[in-house]
């Protein structure tokens, strides 16, 4: 991602705290934010405090010597109270310091924390997997779908030992998956257990497109930004909003998923 000229944080910033402040979620996952984005929308948008990990380089801005980056969670503190929280990297074990396994192209880490909604208990998990491996095979090639299912299970090793459905209530885990809903990783996760939003989920052609890469004509678009649930009665309406805020078109290169899960 080359962030110059409109695609510049100092170009989008604005768009990006008018888009939380008008939406008011009350809880906002982020992959790859730097240290000066978290922290210019945790003082812009009023009454969010940030939970992080920065000490990690994306592959970008490992090339550039860019600014640490993190999967970061954003919650409303007048609705959310924290009770746990912390980052493991998606190497075998679920280490809570950097590290990266010898096929992977740069750290990539789950950050998650335990909280409380009006009452009810919740578990969320932001994550961020592979592009790529070390040796840059294409995204869709065998070795780098291999690299994903790994890093899946070390998510689903760590959901097994750390979270009780009974003590932690309802789960949410989110985030860049980079590949589409079809890849096998899935698999297990759609098993009727958890319930997911992806391009089925959609309507509207492009709407389901999450990955736009500046640009909606790009053939590049796609759909790889996933949320997987658990526990929740029900979802009262999902969607993924293009709208242009402060006369910024575009926030990201990828689109948001919202979605508003019922309580009852």
């Amino acid at each position: 991602m080359d962030d110059t000229g409109d695609r510049a944080w100092s170009a989008r910033r604005g768009g990006m705290a008018a888009f939380i402040n008008d939406r008011q979620p009350q809880i906002i996952c982020m992959q790859e934010c730097e240290s000066d984005q978290r922290s210019y929308l945790t003082s812009n948008c009023a009454g969010y405090a940030a939970i992080y990990d920065d000490t990690s380089l994306s592959w970008w801005q490992q090339l550039s010597g860019g600014e640490n980056s993190a999967e970061v969670i954003l919650y409303k503190t007048s609705d959310i109270t924290v009770q746990s929280s912390g980052t493991f990297w998606l190497t075998s074990g679920a280490p809570t310091t950097p590290t990266k396994s010898s096929d992977q192209n740069s750290y990539r880490s789950c950050t998650w924390m335990k909280c409380t909604y009006e009452g009810q208990k919740m578990l969320v998990m932001d994550v961020h997997l592979s592009y790529r491996t070390k040796n840059n095979s294409t995204p869709g090639s065998d070795d780098v779908i291999a690299l994903r299912q790994t890093e899946m299970g070390v998510i689903k090793t760590w959901i097994d030992g750390h979270y009780n459905a009974t003590s932690d209530g309802w789960l949410l885990f989110m985030g860049d998956m980079n590949t589409s809903h079809w890849e096998a990783i899935f698999d297990e996760w759609k098993d009727g257990t958890y319930g997911y939003f992806s391009r089925e989920g959609f309507t509207g052609g492009a709407l389901g497109r999450t990955y736009n890469d500046w640009d909606w004509e790009n053939g590049s678009v796609a759909t790889i930004d996933f949320q997987f649930y658990k526990g929740f009665p029900s979802v009262a309406s999902y969607t993924i909003p293009t709208d242009t805020y402060s006369s910024v078109e575009y926030l990201s290169d990828h689109w948001p998923v919202v979605v508003e899960y019922r309580m009852d």
